[in-house]
C-alpha cells in the first residue's frame, strides 16, 4: 500500500504487531537494527507513526519483564531462590525491579520469593536440629546434649535434650553413690582381712610362744630325766667301785676309787681304810706261817688284775691317776676346741663378681609343713643335704650380659635387676660358657638344695625368712608392693643365710625334672629328682603372685602366665617368660 500510495488505516494493535515481527526477522537473519525508522502515512488520512524509538523501547522492556518473569516461574519451580549466582528468583527479582517492572508484578513476586525463602530456611534449621540432635544421640552424653542446647535454632527436641540431661545426672550420681558403696566394701574387707591377718599373726605368735614352752618344758623334763639317769648312774658306779676296792683290801685300790669316784659317798670309809692299811704289814716267817703269806699275795695279784680288766673299758677321764694318798686331787676336764669349717662362707668369683654363701648341709623336713599346701608337696620327708654354695642374689642382667653379650630381659632398668625371659636351656648355655671361661662347675640348685637353703638351713619358715605373712612384704617383691614389674636384687631382708629375694622378684629355675608322687619314692640322701620328665621345676614365686605362689615348699609346675592370664604348666624347659630367672650353686669341691 505505501509503494502504490494508497491510503491504509493502520490501528496502533496492528502497528505493534508489525513492528515485532520486522524485529524478530531483523534478528532471525542477523540484523543488527532493532530499530526502524519511522514510517509515516498520511495522503488525507491521518498521519500515523508505526514505529516510534519510545514505543520500541517500551515494548523491548515489556518482552524483557515477560521473559525475566517467566525467568522467574522457571527458578521458583525449581528452587533456585537465591543459588546458584545468576541464576536464581532473588536476582531475577532484582533484574525486574531496575528494568521498572510495574508495582503489580512486583507485589505478586516478591512475597511470594519472600514465603519460599522463609520456608527454605525453616527447612535448613530444622534439618540442622534434626543432625545435631541425632549427633546428641549418638554421642549419649552430658556434654553432648549440652551442646545441642547451645547451638539450636528452632531447638524442637529442646525438652528430650533437658530430659536426656537430667537421667544422665542421675546416672552419674548412682553410680557415684555405687563407686561409694564399692570403695566401702572394699575398705570394709580389706580391714577385715588386715584385721584377719593380724589375729593370724597373734594366733600364729601364741602358737609359736605354746610351741617354745612346751619345747623348753620337754627339754627340762629331758634333762631333769638324764640328770636323774646320771645321778642313779653315778651312784651305781660309785657302789661298785668301794665294792671293788674292798675286795681288794689294798691302798692302791682305795686310792684308785678315791680318784675316780663321782659322788664319793664312801670317801671317808676309804681314807680310813687306807690310813690302816698303811701300818706296817707282818714279818714274813718261816715253816708254817709262810705258804699263808704267799697264798695271800697270790690272791692280792689275782684281785688286781680282776680289778684292771674290770675297770678297763671306762673313759679316759675315769682312768687312774694315783695322786699321794692324802691329798687326792681331780683334775678338770679341758674343753675340746670347737671345729674349724672346711670351707670358706663366702666366694665372689673372678669372672663375674657373683657372690655366694656356703650353705653348711644337714637334714630337714621337707614339704608342705604348714599343712596348707598342694598335694605334690605331700608326705612331710626327710632330706640330707651336703655342703654346697649358693648365690646371694638372683643372676643379674649385668652378670648376665658380661658372659652371653646380650641381654634378652623383658625389663630391661638397669645392671643391677634380676635376668628374666630365659629358658632352662638358655640358663644351660649361660653355665657352660661361664665354666669354661673361670675353670669353675657352677649348676642350678637340686630342688631339694633349693628349699633346704630357702628355709635359712631347713628351718621351719612358710616363706624364705619369715612365717607371718604381715611381715613378708620386708623379705619379698610380689604382686601387693611390686608395681608390676621386678626390682633391683638385694633390696629386701635376707633369710637367715644372707640369701636375698629366694621368694619373689623371680621365680628360679632348678635342676631336677618335675614329679608330681616324687616325694613319695624321694631317696633320703642328695635326691636328684626323677631321671627324666617333660616339665623343670621352678621355685620361689614372682613380682606377679601372691603369697601362696611364694611358699618355701611350694612346687611351679601349675603357673599363671601373667602375660596372657592363661594358667597351665608352663615350666617346659623352652619356654622364656618376664618372670622367670635363675641362681647359681657350686660344689666346695
Amino acid at each position: 500500500h505505501h509503494e502504490q500510495r494508497q491510503p491504509v488505516v493502520i490501528d496502533e494493535s496492528l502497528s505493534r504487531t508489525v513492528g515485532e515481527r520486522m524485529r524478530q526477522l531483523a534478528r532471525k537473519y542477523g540484523s543488527r537494527e532493532t530499530e526502524q525508522q519511522p514510517l509515516f502515512i498520511g495522503h488525507g488520512a491521518r498521519d500515523l507513526r508505526l514505529f516510534d524509538r519510545e514505543d520500541q523501547r517500551e515494548v523491548q522492556r515489556s518482552e524483557q519483564v515477560e521473559e525475566l518473569v517467566r525467568a522467574f516461574e522457571g527458578q521458583f519451580g525449581a528452587g533456585r531462590f537465591e543459588r546458584p549466582l545468576g541464576d536464581n528468583c532473588k536476582d531475577t527479582l532484582t533484574q525486574l525491579v531496575v528494568l521498572g517492572c510495574s508495582a503489580e508484578v512486583l507485589q505478586e513476586l516478591s512475597p511470594r520469593l519472600n514465603k519460599a525463602l522463609e520456608e527454605e530456611k525453616a527447612a535448613g534449621r530444622k534439618q540442622r536440629d534434626e543432625q545435631r540432635i541425632e549427633a546428641a544421640r549418638l554421642i549419649g552424653t552430658k556434654e553432648g546434649y549440652a551442646q545441642y542446647l547451645a547451638s539450636c535454632e528452632d531447638c524442637a527436641h529442646s525438652d528430650e535434650a533437658k530430659e536426656a540431661i537430667r537421667r544422665l545426672d542421675e546416672a552419674v550420681a548412682g553410680k557415684e553413690e555405687e563407686k561409694k558403696r564399692t570403695e566401702d566394701a572394699a575398705s570394709s574387707r580389706r580391714a577385715a582381712e588386715e584385721e584377719k591377718e593380724r589375729a593370724e599373726a597373734v594366733r600364729w605368735k601364741q602358737a609359736e610362744q605354746e610351741k617354745e614352752a612346751l619345747a623348753a618344758q620337754l627339754r627340762a623334763t629331758e634333762d631333769a630325766a638324764l640328770e636323774a639317769e646320771k645321778t642313779a648312774g653315778c651312784k651305781e658306779r660309785d657302789e661298785q667301785r668301794i665294792k671293788a676296792a674292798r675286795l681288794a683290801g689294798t691302798v692302791k685300790g682305795y686310792v684308785q676309787y678315791l680318784a675316780s669316784c663321782e659322788d664319793c659317798a664312801h670317801r671317808d670309809e676309804a681314807k680310813e681304810a687306807i690310813k690302816e692299811l698303811k701300818l706296817p704289814p707282818p714279818s714274813p716267817v718261816s715253816g708254817e706261817g709262810s705258804w699263808k703269806w704267799i697264798a695271800a699275795v697270790c690272791v692280792l695279784v689275782l684281785v688286781m688284775v680282776g680289778f684292771n680288766f674290770f675297770w678297763g673299758k671306762q673313759s679316759k677321764e675315769e682312768a687312774a691317776v694315783i695322786p699321794p694318798p692324802e691329798s687326792a686331787v681331780i683334775l678338770e676336764a679341758v674343753p675340746a676346741p670347737e671345729p674349724v669349717p672346711s670351707h670358706p662362707p663366702t666366694y665372689r668369683d673372678a669372672e663375674t663378681g657373683m657372690e655366694f654363701a656356703l650353705v653348711e648341709g644337714g637334714s630337714f623336713q621337707m614339704g608342705d609343713t604348714f599343712g596348707d599346701g598342694d598335694p605334690e608337696e605331700k608326705p612331710i620327708h626327710e632330706v640330707r643335704v651336703r655342703d654346697y654354695y649358693l648365690g646371694k642374689y638372683e643372676v643379674t642382667q649385668g652378670e648376665w650380659e658380661s658372659v652371653m653379650e646380650s641381654n634378652r630381659s623383658r625389663f630391661q632398668k638397669g645392671p643391677r635387676y634380676p635376668v628374666e625371659n630365659v629358658s632352662w636351656k638358655d640358663v644351660q648355655m649361660f653355665i657352660d660358657k661361664l665354666n669354661r671361661r673361670s675353670g669353675k662347675n657352677y649348676r642350678l640348685p637340686t630342688e631339694a638344695e633349693w628349699e633346704y637353703a630357702a628355709r635359712s638351713g631347713g628351718k621351719v619358715e612358710k616363706w624364705s625368712g619369715v612365717s607371718v605373712k604381715s611381715e613378708l612384704g620386708d623379705y619379698a617383691w610380689y604382686r601387693k608392693n611390686s608395681r608390676g614389674s621386678t626390682l633391683e636384687v638385694g633390696t629386701k631382708k635376707p633369710n637367715g643365710l644372707g640369701l636375698y629375694d629366694m621368694s619373689g622378684n623371680v621365680l628360679e629355675w632348678c635342676e631336677d625334672w618335675y614329679g608330681e608322687v616324687y616325694y613319695k619314692t624321694s631317696p633320703r640322701d642328695n635326691p636328684q629328682g626323677p631321671s627324666s620328665g617333660e616339665f623343670r621345676v621352678i621355685r620361689g614365686g614372682s613380682w606377679g603372685d601372691n603369697p601362696l605362689y611364694l611358699r618355701a615348699a611350694f612346687r611351679n609346675s601349675d603357673t599363671r602366665d601373667l602375660r596372657t592370664g592363661v594358667t597351665g604348666d608352663f615350666s617346659t624347659p623352652g619356654l622364656r617368660l618376664g618372670v622367670l630367672g635363675f641362681r647359681l650353686a657350686l660344689s666346695p669341691d
